[in-house]
């Protein structure tokens, strides 16, 4: 797929992917998979001991941990792994959070991978991992920590470009804690990095594509039958009235943890399809700059009851 940049608009309007189907129970093939939340470094080990079996290359256990960025408590959460040799990697921890967010020292993970060495140049890619503010409220973090994604990643691609590279891809992905549709989100929607990375799920601001779901769920339901098996799962996600009771809706006027969490309960009534169920805060972007071919954007079940975020994967070939 490639996004053709509209006149009348900084923000880019991407043709839908090629497949038609963007609900799986099991996962693609995957090269290269973008973790947040990888907290606890005890069950970290364990999770890169079983990938391992699969992915040489594991990146995790990322933070600067001192007083001013975490209090010296918990590292970023961000996890990369992949089947292709890193050549570099760097993480810069953002300048501003509140609230919870002060003591997990989030930030951007960069990476940089060899896809092959040919006689014409060597492949690379490009991966940015990142977790934004959650419940920010009436603070404007996010804001602030998308420009320092917008600096960073052009710095990283600068600092390590090499004589002879050929970048087959360059992927921005990670849990964005907003949405494209919400009121509450919009100016956040309309950012300049939506310029530079494209978001093959969204039409436009404040309207996301038809086969879209919310990738953030509600907790207190998140432990019913018809999510209990990704089978399950995959029928609730399809049909409106069951998804807008398990995936909170795109409306939120002020993101707070008592609005998303305590206090979401399930709607009833007549089902708005634009928005109930629509809340997606997880991206998989990709530079405009680049061209790929996007082949599938899905959102998988596989991890029903075990996470209360939808995975979100996205399958490209390079041109």
């Amino acid at each position: 797929m490639i996004a053709d940049q509209d006149q009348d608009q900084s923000i880019i309007k991407p043709k839908a992917p090629s497949s038609r189907e963007h609900i799986l129970t099991n996962f693609p093939g995957m090269d290269f998979i973008c973790i947040q939340e990888a907290w606890h470094r005890d069950y970290s080990r364990s999770l890169v001991n079983e990938l391992h079996k699969i992915y040489p290359w594991i990146i995790y256990d990322v933070g600067n941990s001192n007083l001013y960025n975490n209090y010296f408590l918990f590292n970023s959460g961000l996890m990369f792994v992949s089947k292709y040799e890193i050549l570099d990697a760097c993480f810069k921890t953002y300048s501003h959070s509140c609230k919870q967010c002060l003591f997990s020292g989030k930030g951007l993970l960069m990476v940089k991978v060899l896809l092959e060495k040919t006689s014409k140049g060597t492949k690379v890619g490009y991966i940015f991992n990142t977790h934004l503010q959650a419940y920010q409220g009436e603070t404007p973090i996010i804001q602030k920590q998308l420009d320092e994604v917008q600096v960073w990643t052009k710095e990283f691609r600068a600092m390590t470009s090499g004589q002879g590279d050929i970048v087959t891809f360059d992927i921005l992905c990670g849990d964005f804690n907003f949405d494209n549709i919400s009121p509450g989100d919009q100016c956040l929607s309309e950012h300049g990095l939506f310029s530079m990375y494209v978001d093959p799920a969204r039409k436009t601001v404040g309207k996301d594509q038809e086969w879209t779901v919310g990738t953030e769920m509600r907790q207190s339901c998140l432990w019913e039958v018809d999510v209990s098996t990704p089978e399950k799962f995959k029928v609730s996600l399809k049909n409106p009235a069951k998804r807008r009771r398990y995936i909170l809706d795109a409306d939120v006027e002020v993101a707070t943890l008592s609005n998303l969490v305590y206090n979401a309960h399930p709607k009833t009534g007549k089902v708005n399809e634009e928005r109930d169920g629509k809340r997606r805060i997880d991206y998989v972007l990709y530079n405009k700059d680049v061209n790929v071919k996007v082949e599938q954007y899905a959102f998988v079940t596989r991890l029903a009851q075990v996470t209360d975020h939808i995975p979100v994967t996205m399958t490209i070939s390079t041109l």
